[in-house]
């Protein structure tokens, strides 16, 4: 399948001229010597294009979901699709970020986090229950831009952890 991947950095959206087919190493390096500000480390990454069918069983060796769609039908269709489904920690976001989400990504992502959280707390679980819904797509995809940068594992230890034994709630 390799052979018949684009790459381009940065992002397709950012109009890009730099462009690689199977030498990665140029664009990897412009990636770690990025200068842009840490508050746009999820535009900082190398884009890929597959071109032609993509046999899920064959080509992809892994879904990696998180924890919030165990029982889901996202968790459903994942284990379907003929490949293994792997867990990572999880992203919980609390309304308490707030702050940080709309100096991120803007009023109106903040104003949909506090909108759709449930017990002060957004997951992805809950973004995807709500992206046709309640949110339009750019919104939905600003929310999920904060719970990515401002979220926090989902295991209480974790949490501990990064909120110096403080409860965020």
């Amino acid at each position: 399948m390799r052979a018949r991947i684009t790459f381009c950095y940065p992002d397709s959206h950012f109009n890009p001229e730099n462009f690689a087919v199977d030498d990665v190493h140029e664009l990897i390096e412009l990636a770690r010597t990025n200068e842009r500000s840490l508050d746009l480390l999820l535009d900082n990454y190398i884009e890929a294009h597959v071109h032609g069918p993509l046999v899920i069983s064959r080509d992809v060796e892994a879904v990696i979901l998180d924890p919030s769609f165990k029982g889901s039908p996202i968790e459903d269709a994942a284990l379907s699709l003929g490949c293994l489904v792997e867990w990572h920690e999880g992203f919980r976001l609390s309304v308490h970020r707030q702050d940080e989400c709309r100096a991120y990504r803007g009023q109106e992502a903040a104003d949909a986090i506090k909108r759709i959280a449930e017990n002060g707390w957004l997951t992805p679980a809950r973004l995807w229950q709500a992206r046709e819904a309640e949110l339009d797509y750019q919104t939905a995809k600003w929310v999920w831009h904060c719970i990515a940068r401002f979220g926090y594992g989902s295991t209480e230890s974790s949490l501990a952890e990064i909120s110096d034994g403080k409860p965020l709630v």
